[in-house]
């Protein structure tokens, strides 16, 4: 099980493992980057596994990494001013996560007039009675009309991510994303900020901040949002399924676990993000599925940063970063290309060969201590149960999954 440990633990043992290697050696900022290679590659060497449980919706498709919510802009028909006192001096749009996921960032369709002062952002909120209650976490600031902001006389979509070092993982519910501006001056028709919505015969989901209390926006509008989230640690281009488990066995009944086989689900790639795909099954929302899967710790940033890694593999993740440090201190002290007469010369290259050769056995005793050791010999032959399946996802007519 993954446990925090702070960079400085690391750090510390690191130093003990180098045997007090001096700062101009190997400054403060080269043991921190080694620390951090040494967790990324043992991340690939030994990937966290981590299991999600959802409820199924009908649909044979649930979203891993991707669009959350996506109201298509297609339907934008109007736009809402961004005041800068008084009414609407800030916008919320609702919107709903199906499961448990981390948020990474917000789309607004945005346009402005004129060339709005000071920066905008997108904060979430926890909601109560459909209205914004407590602040969960800030956006990064965009500037309105910079290259990143929204453009002048049209609707475009305005990309509010949130730091890279924030994880912000909520439950399933229903939250706002909120639109608000600091240096901000509204001027009707000469200085805007406006966000597009829906108009035309929908839900309401729009809602306005006016300097004291929430309300509903007066008309019934739908905001134009794109909400990027993932299951929890899962990024675009990392992650691997281990195993998935449905109808999820109910522990407290002592049911037999269902594990499904490898051809009853794929990765689906579309434009609006990677989802998991049963072919052959559609959970109701009764069932729920026990997903099992791989992906990268995580390093959370702070004064002190902290690394979720197992406490079991500490020592090993600090000799491949001893391994990474020797291994640079050998490129370095091998880079002096000075006549072989010179006695410092001859000093510096024989402390290349010391540094690789240390860095060697710290890399074997990483290996050995997270049971990566040496290539076993392997047989000759062996026996396989080749289990084929059509790629479409269905059985032959008598020789069944199940007797196969």
């Amino acid at each position: 099980m993954s446990t925090l440990t702070r960079l400085s633990t690391f750090n510390d043992r690191l130093d003990r493992l180098m045997m007090g290697i001096r700062t101009d050696d190997l400054s403060e900022t080269d043991r921190d980057a080694a620390i951090r290679h040494a967790a990324r590659e043992y991340g690939q060497d030994r990937p966290r596994r981590e299991t999600i449980e959802f409820a199924g919706d009908g649909g044979s498709y649930y979203l891993m990494y991707g669009n959350a919510e996506d109201v298509d802009e297609a339907g934008r028909d109007a736009g809402i001013d961004l005041a800068s006192s008084g009414a609407d001096q800030k916008l919320g749009v609702l919107f709903t996560l199906d499961y448990r996921m981390e948020v990474h960032q917000v789309n607004l369709w945005l346009s402005r007039t004129g060339t709005p002062a000071g920066t905008c952002s997108v904060a979430l909120y926890t909601v109560a009675s459909n209205l914004p209650d407590k602040l969960i976490a800030t956006s990064s600031d965009v500037d309105p009309d910079g290259l990143e902001g929204a453009p002048a006389g049209i609707y475009n979509r305005v990309r509010f991510p949130f730091p890279a070092d924030e994880i912000i993982e909520l439950p399933a519910g229903t939250y706002a994303a909120v639109l608000q501006a600091s240096g901000y001056t509204y001027a009707n028709g000469t200085t805007e900020i406006i966000l597009g919505v829906d108009q035309s015969g929908v839900t309401n989901t729009v809602v306005t901040y006016n300097g004291t209390v929430w309300s509903a926006y007066g008309t019934d509008s739908a905001g134009i949002i794109e909400v990027v989230a993932g299951i929890p640690g899962w990024r675009d281009e990392s992650g691997a399924i281990v195993s998935v488990e449905y109808p999820a066995a109910s522990i407290s009944a002592n049911e037999q676990p269902q594990m499904l086989e490898d051809e009853d689900y794929r990765l689906f790639r579309a434009a609006d993000g990677i989802w998991i795909y049963f072919p052959n099954h559609a959970p109701a929302a009764t069932e729920k599925v026990r997903l099992t899967y791989s992906r990268p710790y995580s390093w959370l940033e702070a004064a002190d940063p902290l690394i979720d890694t197992p406490e079991i593999h500490f020592e090993a993740i600090c000799n491949l970063a001893a391994a990474m440090a020797c291994e640079w201190l050998a490129v370095r002290y091998g880079q002096n290309r000075d006549s072989t007469i010179s006695a410092d010369s001859v000093e510096r290259r024989t402390q290349a060969d010391v540094y690789m050769s240390l860095a060697g056995k710290f890399r074997s005793a990483y290996k050995m201590l997270v049971g990566l050791g040496k290539a076993e010999t392997l047989p000759g032959q062996v026996l396989a149960d080749v289990d084929y399946a059509y790629e479409i996802g269905a059985d032959f007519l008598f020789h069944r999954r199940g007797r196969r």
